[in-house]
């Protein structure tokens, strides 16, 4: 990897989907946050074409990210679990009960014991 790879000017965060930081998400390891934090803007802007790769490493980020090849380096690894975290759905089951306010036993009187059968 030469130490022009992956270059960024900027801090790569995600406010949105980690709103403590990578580190603090529970997702990450601290070398895969750091990576991210270091490397993200470079990864986001090599994944959506807005930056040209600049040497083979890049190159093959490029290539993993339009799904030619799978993750192998730590910069491929590390934005793969980035996208499907960010991608992935989030289902939340909530269970609620109420007071009814009328005394309604409507319900129950409209059957007695004789108007159905048991099998």
């Amino acid at each position: 990897m030469s130490s022009q790879s992956f270059l960024s000017q900027r801090v790569f965060l995600d406010r949105k989907n980690f709103p403590y930081g990578f580190a603090r998400s529970g997702v990450f390891s601290n070398r895969q946050a750091a990576l991210l934090e270091k490397n993200g803007q470079a990864y986001s802007n090599l994944d959506a074409g807005i930056r040209t790769p600049l040497g083979s490493d890049e190159v093959n980020f490029v290539a993993f990210c339009q799904g030619l090849k799978e993750p192998t380096s730590e910069h491929e690894k590390v934005w793969d679990l980035y996208r499907r975290t960010v991608g992935a759905k989030q289902v939340a089951y909530v269970s609620m009960s109420f007071k009814s306010d009328k005394q309604d036993s409507s319900h129950s009187a409209d059957y007695e014991d004789g108007d159905y059968e048991m099998a």
